[in-house]
């Protein structure tokens, strides 16, 4: 059982979860904006909306992935390119697709990888929350900040052999290293959304109905947008500033 502490660890998320408004969402969202001249063009319901459609809107991915700050640096502008043109390849194939979480990540990271894409696990949990949104818990450094300040606390079990985002590479241990990471994450995230529920809920209803919508894009899917805002208590969590607090 990945968590612990119950008691303590709802409290920590009840604390979070009360940075989580529309000012604080809105602030904090302000600040990877910058990565994306229009950041409103980069709506979450939307581009999951345009994923399914038969028009694949090149512009609105690239928003998308800038504006969530998934498009850094590490990536040249060749690299974005192929990556957009990869997720409009294979995007029907990825959302036909039966498979588990965990595996559901796997494929969508093998297929990028085998395609030419460099570091790109934190991108495939992004892309595979896209086309999965109600079954996908998001990957980044955030996260994992905020999972390992959790575990340091003693309210849940750590998380054994990230693999590195920035580390290049296509050889099948790899591969291989982050699917069985994912497996370990996805639970871990899962299941502190399912302890942490009521204060979760409590978040959710604080927030506007119609903003509420874009940030989780699955509307009547309770167990999903609890996900989705623990991914977003996670972010905050995660900050540099935050952890050191605790």
């Amino acid at each position: 059982m990945p968590v612990l502490n119950p008691d303590h660890l709802q409290a920590i998320v009840a604390r979070y979860a009360g940075q989580v408004t529309v000012e604080g969402l809105t602030a904090a969202e302000h600040l990877k904006a910058s990565w994306c001249e229009s950041a409103v063009y980069a709506g979450d319901s939307l581009t999951i909306e345009m994923l399914r459609s038969q028009e694949y809107d090149s512009y609105r991915m690239y928003s998308w992935l800038a504006y969530y700050r998934v498009f850094k640096d590490q990536y040249a502008y060749g690299d974005k390119r192929l990556i957009l043109a990869r997720i409009a390849e294979h995007r029907a194939e990825w959302i036909a697709s039966p498979a588990a979480p965990a595996a559901f990540v796997g494929q969508v990271y093998r297929t990028l990888i085998d395609d030419g894409v460099f570091s790109c696990f934190s991108l495939s949990t992004k892309v595979s929350w896209l086309l999965k949104p109600t079954m996908i818990a998001i990957y980044d450094s955030k996260a994992i900040a905020a999972l390992t300040m959790l575990s340091n606390l003693g309210c849940v079990s750590a998380i054994r052999g990230c693999p590195s985002n920035s580390a290049n590479g296509r050889t099948a241990a790899r591969t291989q290293a982050v699917v069985d990471y994912y497996a370990a994450f996805y639970p871990l995230v899962a299941e502190i959304a399912d302890v942490c529920a009521d204060q979760l809920d409590d978040c959710l209803q604080q927030l506007p109905a119609l903003f509420a919508a874009d940030h989780m894009a699955v509307p009547g899917d309770l167990a999903g947008n609890r996900m989705r805002m623990l991914d977003k208590v996670l972010w905050m969590m995660g900050s540099p500033a935050d952890a050191a607090e605790d």
